[in-house]
């Protein structure tokens, strides 16, 4: 961890050990004061300039006191902790956490920065995956923000928006990630398995003879399930899971194992064993399966703990060399939970300080081993305890862990850290006793969340300090071992445990100070720091000044002014601008609503020494400058004062929003009468306040409608016009009656009811395919589809048969019916229509949306078999065969690319989004397919002949290869439903046909579109085909007429 020391600049740096008696000397000093475990906190900075004086410097020392050069304005992050947090760019907390993790492991940080960046070798900084890790970290160490963006990463992956808001497993990225790292750096400079990588070895052993097979696989990390209805093993624990992942499968009856040496299949034992492991071991806690009953994405939130310190040397000799079980780990877990799950209860009387006769015996415990090597002494816990072995159950009875809720009121409780880390030190001794695979937790990633919506956060131990950080994106807290068990999980918690990271205890901790930073990022850092200064300093300038619209007469002017200027200046500037021939005193600021043009907030000359941020006088007001009239008064403001809208009936009037219709402003008081309003506008418009000669409505707005309502009525005038609504800015509506048809109907409501009844079409230029809707046109609700192909057909000079209309966009449904009125078609006063050149669609036919299906023909993505090209609409009659169907698609392809299929040689199939459906069979109509308009269809072009009974499967399929993970491109297969799966067997030999050899070892899994990684797939229910009499449509598989996809 990092210590701040200052020192007299003049007297410059003095050697080591001068400065690590000094720093010893306020270590000291401040330790009691801070519950941050012995650092200097930020808050405390100012104490300690205060008592060396302030002509200092800065200087960063490393966690073995060697001086470190850096800028002497490093900034102290504002949040209290150490270490800074990420932004998440809407679903990115999964990479958040993992690139955390990642950066605390000092020997990944060192890996990284020694990569040196040359754009003529790694291109531009965009796009370089190392460069932007590397400039990540470096923020992380010492950037200006308490946060750090990662959207530079996330573009070096080529991400757009819509990858950065679809959470992704944490494990798959961590090693799409190292893959990248691994794509980019051209010179191999990163091995990243020079600390993941460890080695597995897939064992086979004949039970008969004692030979068999061996062979070796490279592991970044291991997945553990928790829940496996297959094998019916329910992992409670880390150690647990660790057993069953070694226990060996006995290969029997149709698994036999055909072994070389016996000539012949025989019972043979199936396993792996550990031969070595990396530095750092990663667990995945597989939380996520797939509910082969409901074909569901599950979490598993199980209760599953995990120890502080694991003995990997119980695992190193395979399952028989197994000699502590996961039962034993667990009752010593139990003691340590009881301190970190229960308060430690102090008795008031023994917290005190005993005398020295009666205190107990003391017993150092060795601290974990810090940077520099493998078992440091230097700095040692004390546990007072009489005896030379640590004792969960003892201690917790000693200190008194109350098993149940007590009274606080004769006791002290705190959470004894001290203790927690004796006992881990223990462990660790022990441990080592047995060998060297010895391992310290130091990251637990959570899952907060269900199986398809959650969030990642991590809690990570610090190899600088030793204390537990929650790293939730952008915040970042002190955490304690208390709130890590939290995360084992149970039925009812959606907190779970994911991935979890272990270090091997024992090996030294490299030093990760700023002179390992590259030093083009070190520059940039601070080019960053001088811009972010040049940012501020604007911004505060920007606060300070104020900009206010001053009116006087017909015109005005903004003035720019500082916020502690006072109204006096601002007073004698508008003077000398308008050239104002008056005294201060005889002139007054007012507020001013520029959309009622009325007087309201004075701000009088007695204020003029005031400074305008006392005033309130801000930006977002407008501001009248007021003289005296000649009899040396100012006017009088009341706040009784409002005034209303009136806009007067005009047949010109096209549009009737209220805000572009012209309106004059009537002054009346809030206390005013319906009556009084009514004479008012009657001598606006200058005829009598009669019902023979005037009408006023207020408009009413609706959820679904907007009304003309009179106000003008007997019953209502003597009311109170906030009584009627009409307060301050309220809109009346004023027409004259002038004739007999003015008496007969009102204008307005006719008027309102035509505007109600319009509708305002945007449509493309036909001529343009790629033109945007942006033609517009005024029609009727009550005008039928036919009158506005007419209509659009005078537009662009064409026939109304000679094209077609769609709703929205070129796949959208198409307007047939030409007796229909717009209203009934559902198109609202803002409707888009898309129109494109052909022959309309008669009122029996139905409009199918074509795609081209084409099998992806190499390895670009797990889920995907077939990629679809949207091909065109052709209308079609519902009654038709699939064979009709087939001819018609082979003589439009025959005109648009010119080729001669025969339609046997096309595959029909219906299309859901991006996932292929039913096959359609030659013989049945297009109606059994439940056609309707828009339907997607999708069409494959064959080598060869194919005519498709009703009990045809068409079965998608990839091929994994569990040595290198590689899964090949898709392939089809043709089955039938009435099979049995050791049909199945041969029909994949058919397809791949170097099984032939092998055709008792082909398994296959039933993977789900849009919903598979290839992650899941060492944990997936894996099917033996050969011999197997269970049919494809049942379970495990349950292949149907959709088809299916298989691996």
């Amino acid at each position: 961890f990092f210590f701040f020391f200052f020192f007299q600049a003049e007297d410059g740096i003095r050697d080591a050990q001068e400065s690590r008696g000094l720093g010893d000397v306020y270590k000291r000093q401040y330790q009691t004061q801070s519950t941050w475990g012995g650092h200097i906190r930020p808050n405390h900075i100012s104490n300690i300039i205060s008592t060396l004086g302030t002509n200092m410097a800065l200087v960063l020392y490393d966690s073995a006191l060697q001086p470190i050069s850096l800028p002497s304005n490093l900034p102290v992050p504002a949040h209290g902790v150490p270490y800074k947090g990420l932004n998440n760019q809407g679903a990115t907390c999964y990479m958040n956490s993992l690139l955390q993790s990642l950066f605390m492991i000092p020997e990944f940080r060192l890996m990284i920065y020694r990569w040196a960046y040359e754009e003529e070798k790694h291109g531009l900084k965009l796009y370089s995956i190392p460069y932007q890790l590397q400039s990540l970290f470096t923020q992380l160490q010492i950037g200006p923000r308490n946060y750090v963006k990662t959207k530079d990463l996330a573009g070096s992956f080529d991400w757009d928006i819509s990858e950065l808001t679809i959470q992704q497993d944490i494990q798959e990225f961590f090693t799409v990630l190292l893959d990248a790292i691994e794509q980019s750096d051209i010179e191999k400079q990163i091995n990243a398995a020079n600390l993941f990588g460890g080695l597995l070895a897939h064992t086979i052993r004949c039970k008969t003879c004692g030979n068999g097979s061996k062979r070796e696989e490279l592991f970044m990390n291991l997945s553990l399930p928790i829940n496996d209805p297959f094998t019916q093993t329910c992992n409670s624990s880390l150690e647990m899971a660790l057993e069953n992942y070694l226990k060996p499968e006995i290969l029997a009856d149709a698994n036999a194992y055909a072994c070389e040496t016996c000539s012949k299949k025989v019972e043979a034992s199936k396993g792996v064993v550990f031969e070595s492991l990396p530095l750092i071991l990663i667990f995945q806690l597989n939380r996520f399966t797939l509910d082969m009953y409901t074909q569901q994405r599950v979490k598993i939130k199980d209760r599953v703990t995990f120890p502080f310190v694991l003995n990997m040397n119980n695992y190193m000799q395979g399952y028989d060399g197994i000699k502590k079980k996961s039962e034993d780990y667990m009752k010593e877990l139990e003691g340590e939970l009881l301190l970190l799950e229960k308060p430690v209860h102090i008795p008031k009387e023994q917290s005190k300080e005993q005398p020295k006769d009666e205190a107990k015996e003391e017993v150092k415990v060795p601290q974990l081993a810090e940077e520099g090597t493998a078992a440091d002494h230097s700095n040692e816990y004390k546990v007072k305890y009489s005896g030379e072995k640590v004792d969960l159950a003892n201690i917790a009875t000693d200190l008194g862990v109350a098993p149940q809720s007590s009274s606080t009121t004769d006791s002290t409780f705190e959470y004894d850290r001290e203790l927690i880390q004796a006992v881990h030190k223990s462990r660790v001794e022990e441990y080592l006793k047995e060998g060297p695979d010895v391992y310290e937790l130091f990251s637990v990633t959570v899952h907060l969340g269900e199986a398809f919506h959650g969030h990642y956060y991590v809690y990570i131990k610090s190899f600088e300090d030793g204390y537990w950080y929650c790293f939730n994106d952008c915040t970042v807290s002190l955490a304690t071992e208390h709130d890590v068990v939290k995360a084992y999980g149970d039925s009812s918690n959606v907190k779970c445990a994911y991935m979890l990271m272990y270090r091997r205890v024992g090996v030294p901790f490299p030093k990760v100070g700023i002179e390992t930073v590259p030093k083009y990022l070190l520059e940039e850092i601070e080019q960053e720091r001088i811009e972010e200064e040049k940012r501020e300093k604007k911004r505060q300038e920007e606060l300070r000044k104020v900009t206010i619209t001053l009116y006087y007469e017909n015109t005005f002017f903004m003035f720019s002014m500082e916020r502690e200027d006072t109204l006096k200046k601002l007073k004698e500037a508008a003077i000398a601008y308008f050239n104002i021939k008056t005294k201060l005193e005889d002139c007054m600021l007012r507020a001013y609503t520029k959309e009622r043009r009325m007087l309201v907030e004075s701000h009088f000359p007695d204020k003029d020494d005031l400074a305008l941020d006392k005033l309130n006088i801000t930006s977002y007001r407008d501001y009248v400058l007021e003289l005296k009239d000649p009899g040396g008064n100012f006017k009088e403001y009341t706040d009784e004062d409002i005034v209303v809208k009136m806009i007067v009936y005009d047949p010109s009037f096209t549009v009737l929003e209220e805000s572009v219709l012209p309106s004059k402003l009537v002054p009346v008081k809030k206390s005013a009468k319906v009556r009084d309003l009514i004479k008012l506008v009657a001598e606006e418009v200058k005829v009598a306040p009669t019902h023979e000669k005037l009408r006023v409505f207020r408009r009413k707005q609706t959820y679904q409608d907007t009304c003309f309502e009179s106000i003008f009525y007997e019953e209502a005038m003597e009311n109170v016009l906030r009584e009627m609504n009409i307060n301050d800015g309220t809109c009346v509506y004023v027409e004259t009656i002038e004739s007999e048809e003015d008496v007969k109907a009102s204008r307005w409501i006719g008027a309102l009811e035509q505007d109600k009844a319009k509708i305002c079409i945007f449509f493309n230029n036909p001529y343009d395919p790629n033109s945007e809707c942006n033609n517009e046109l005024i029609a009727s609700k009550n005008d039928t589809i036919g009158v506005l192909k007419e209509m659009i057909a005078t537009r662009f000079n064409i026939k109304s048969n000679e094209f077609v209309l769609h709703r929205i966009s070129n796949t959208g449904p198409e307007l047939k019916d030409l007796g229909l009125t717009l209203g009934g078609a559902g198109l609202n006063r803002t409707s888009s229509l898309y129109i494109e050149f052909g022959n309309p669609t008669a009122m029996d036919e139905c409009r199918l949306s074509l795609s081209e299906a084409v099998l992806v023909p190499e390895e670009r993505n797990d889920m995907k078999v077939y990629e679809y090209a949207y091909w065109k609409d052709i209308p079609v009659l519902p009654s038709i065969t699939i064979l009709q169907f087939k001819q018609m698609i082979s003589e439009e392809l025959q005109k648009d690319r010119n080729l001669l299929l025969p339609p046997t040689q096309l595959r029909l199939r219906e299309k859901a989004s991006e996932a292929e459906g039913r096959v359609l069979i030659d013989s049945l109509e297009l109606s059994f397919y439940e056609v309707y308009e828009g339907k997607a269809i999708c069409f494959q072009i064959l080598p060869h002949d194919e005519l498709l009974e009703v009990d045809n499967l068409v079965l998608a399929m990839k091929e994994w290869n569990p040595e290198d993970w590689a899964v090949s491109c898709g392939a089809e297969l043709v089955a039938n439903s009435r099979w049995k799966l050791h049909d199945l067997a041969y029909a994949v030999c058919d397809l791949f046909p170097y099984y032939r050899s092998h055709i008792d070892q082909i398994a296959v899994t039933r993977v789900t579109h849009g919903d598979y990684r290839r992650s899941e797939l060492a944990n997936a229910h894996w099917e033996t085909l050969y011999e197997n009499k269970k049919p494809l449509d049942n379970y495990p598989l349950k292949l149907t007429v959709q088809g299916g996809y298989l691996v």
